[in-house]
């Protein structure tokens, strides 16, 4: 690390998130670069700044969208997460346009809490499902803003290994002077082996610092990020659309943005706006997948015209290629008669793209006690026309802060389509204890549709050691009670124990779940260890076919001494499916590894160290899931063992050995319990010689030998290494044969190849 410039290997945030199209948000492991000159625009940015980053791909990405449900507990899709891994923000999106107009960045710890083993996020207050637009029109669904937490995590895949593939990309941009800035980004993706391609261009100029056009362009190949969406918490997700064509051919994008604070021109205070977007059939970029043509253009202006009078318009366009084009105006003006009353008018317009046009119009007058405190009446109606968004409707609410800790809200209204209501009220004491409830009826066109959402819960720290959470959340319709969840947990910390306990019971819609969850674990100078475990049960209440997951994780690390340490893992999982058309163990998946090593590294005599280590495995992987696009019909199981060991012979020479063997069997079909033998050995010898304090030496050779002797294969490397300084050092060398799999399909054995490689001490 020099200034703001870097060279890291290890964990690392790709964060590429100033573009549209170009964005990547991803926590992977390998080498990340950064660099930027230190000379800086009049606006504080790098005039040229360059970040590129390669990674394994073992792991793999998940991408959730929740939308809020006025509760604090979530359920990603996938659990095992991996640590530290996840991006959490919650972003407020347009109504009309579904462009996000706020992005608010989640800290651990501080605004959430997490469990990465089962996928349980618990916010610091709750999320509601949408907030305050500033509009003054109700719609005809559930009117404001959305209201989603977005989260982008890596997990790794419970029965089958992820992909080997890499992954990597690169992110340029330069400031010619202070207006122009010229950007570009690459990514090449590998989600379970499939891959994708991205390529992006973007053009800046900036007149002032709220003044500018942007455009951009950017092409994809493949399919873009698995991303499923939930709106009851995540108790049931749905797929959303990941773009890419089966003729796996490249699709477009492309966006222009412009506006202008008219301050910097004007003796005016305002804002003017305008945008337009359109991605081709198969565009895969980072939330913007879409498998139909889509074009969307619009624009707004905000304008204070005196101290007490201001006007705000907008427009947007969507056209689709399967539901057409969707038109949208709005006119509003606001009048401050005195500190406390506040006076609107305005005039709508819709076309909803199948022949449906209306206009409205509507008015609101809101009285407030103080910045958290107000009351308010609105009213609208049509007066041509007739759609969704074209309705008579009138209500009133208000948000009212009693004391230091509790805030309510309410609202209510009725009209053409429905009875329309909101009432929510937080409580919260200064060391973290919270309460809350809240109820959403949503507008809608169909009655009966709908009766709402009502959701209450709390969180509450009895000790440092003891706290628990609960949250209750149903869901009502015209037969009544149609669909309930329930959430609890306890975490207790006495001393060096810490435990846990959770459950999750509910149904929604034609879903039963019954899941839960106990952790136990413990932590002392020489002690580590901790056992999780899990049951989960689905059932569909139209077909009865049930499906019953077992999870359990076990790890031990023991420092038996200085100079010995042990470890050992244990990772099990069963889940199976009943169905009457198929056989039992078509549907079952299973997954068993366990493992136990041992480290020996001397302290006052290190002339001798070993590393050994014992596998098993045994896999079963489940039917939905596709390696190359083929199921995996087959049973497998193996027993590793392996052994490494150096010791010094000289004061300038160490000898290093290596043997592993696997004995592994395979059966032919998912339904047989006939295995076939399938082991292979390795033998690996090497000698170091360590010349000078600035050069070494290293020679290495090879054997493999897979189904007894049925392929035999060896090879070797000489390097020489040059000490940069006492923390890295960089060889170049020779190295023949080969073991790796295009190795062994070679016909000839003997190839040659030279190589560079960088090593960094500690």
């Amino acid at each position: 690390e020099h200034d703001d410039d870097y060279l890291l290997w290890g964990n690392y945030q790709t964060n590429f998130s100033d573009t549209e199209y170009g964005r990547i948000q991803r926590t992977l492991y390998g080498a990340k670069l950064h660099w930027d000159e230190n000379d800086a625009t009049k606006y504080g940015d790098a005039r040229t700044a360059v970040t590129g980053f390669i990674a394994d791909g073992g792991n793999r990405q998940g991408r959730d969208e929740l939308r809020g449900t006025g509760g604090s507990v979530y359920y990603l899709r996938h659990g095992d997460i991996s640590i530290g891994s996840e991006i959490l923000r919650i972003e407020t999106r347009d109504e009309i346009s579904g462009l996000v107009t706020e992005s608010r960045r989640l800290t651990y710890g501080t605004d959430y809490d997490m469990d990465f083993i089962q996928g349980r996020i618990i916010l610091n207050r709750p999320l509601a499902s949408s907030s305050n637009d500033g509009r003054l029109f109700r719609d005809g669904n559930q009117s404001g803003n959305e209201e989603v937490l977005v989260a982008d995590y890596e997990y790794s895949p419970i029965a089958g290994a992820g992909s080997d593939s890499m992954i990597y990309g690169a992110r340029a941009s330069r400031w010619f002077g202070d207006m122009v800035k010229f950007g570009a980004t690459y990514n090449h993706g590998d989600d379970g082996g499939v891959e994708s391609d991205l390529i992006e261009a973007d053009l800046t100029v900036q007149f002032e610092a709220g003044t500018y056009i942007k455009g951009e362009i950017a092409q994809t190949k493949g399919q873009g990020v698995e991303t499923y969406r939930s709106v009851d918490g995540g108790f049931t997700y749905n797929p959303m659309e990941r773009g890419g064509l089966p003729s796996n051919s490249k699709a477009m994008a492309y966006a222009v943005e412009a506006a202008t604070d008219l301050s910097d021109y004007f003796n005016a205070d305002g804002r003017l706006h305008a945008y337009w977007r359109k991605r081709e059939a198969g565009f895969a970029g980072y939330s913007q997948g879409t498998n139909q043509d889509v074009e969307q253009y619009g624009g707004g202006i905000k304008l204070s015209l005196f101290d007490d009078l201001s006007i705000n318009a907008r427009a947007d366009i969507l056209d689709d290629q399967n539901i057409g084009t969707n038109s949208f105006a709005e006119a509003s003006a606001e009048y401050a008669l005195n500190d406390n009353v506040k006076l609107s008018a305005g005039v709508s317009y819709n076309d909803d793209g199948r022949g449906n046009d209306g206009a409205s119009v509507g008015a609101r007058a809101e009285y407030a006690f103080n910045d958290d405190s107000k009351v308010y009446v609105f009213g609208q109606a049509g007066v041509t026309g007739n759609n969704a968004r074209t309705t008579d409707r009138a209500g009133i609410g208000g948000e009212l802060r009693v004391g230091k800790h509790l805030l309510t809200g309410a609202e209510v209204s009725g009209g053409e389509d429905g009875l329309g209501a909101r009432v929510s009220a937080r409580y919260q004491e200064e060391d973290g204890d919270e309460y809350y409830m809240a109820y959403d009826l949503p507008l809608h066109s169909q009655v009966a549709s709908n009766y709402g959402t009502f959701n209450f819960g709390a969180r509450r720290r009895f000790t440092d050691a003891i706290s628990v959470y609960g949250e209750e959340r149903m869901q009502f319709n015209e037969r009544g009670l149609n669909g309930v969840t329930h959430a609890y947990g306890v975490d207790y910390k006495p001393g060096k124990w810490n435990l846990g306990l959770s459950g999750e019971l509910g149904k929604v819609d034609d879903l039963d779940r019954k899941a839960v969850s106990a952790s136990v674990g413990f932590s002392d100078e020489r002690m580590q260890a901790g056992v999780t475990s899990e049951f989960r049960q689905d059932e569909s209440l139209l077909t009865g076919d049930t499906r019953r997951t077992w999870l359990i994780r076990a790890t031990a690390l023991y420092q038996l001494s200085e100079e010995l340490r042990l470890q050992g893992k244990l990772n099990k999982a069963v889940s199976e499916q009943a169905i009457s058309v198929a056989p039992e163990d078509f549907n079952e998946a299973q997954f068993t590894e366990g493992s136990f090593a041992a480290a020996y590294r001397p302290i006052w005599d290190d002339r001798l160290n070993v590393l050994a280590k014992a596998v098993y495995l045994y896999d079963l992987s489940p039917t939905s899931q596709r390696f190359n696009g083929e199921m995996v019909d087959y049973r497998q199981k193996s027993s590793i063992y392996s052994v490494d060991a150096s010791y010094d012979i000289h004061p300038r020479w160490t000898l290093g050995a290596k043997y592993g063997h696997r004995g592994g069997e395979v059966t032919d079909s998912r339904e047989s319990d006939d295995f076939y033998k399938s082991s292979a050995d390795l033998a690996v010898l090497r000698l170091d010689y360590h010349m000078t304090h600035k050069w070494d030496a290293t020679f290495e050779g090879r054997y493999l030998s897979i189904g007894d002797g049925v392929i035999d294969r060896t090879g070797g490397l000489a390097m020489l290494y040059r000490h940069i300084n006492d923390n890295a050092k960089i060889g170049v060398g020779l190295t023949y044969g080969g073991i790796d799999q295009e190795y062994l399909l070679a016909q000839d054995e003997e190839n040659i190849g030279w190589l560079i490689n960088v090593v960094g001490k500690f």
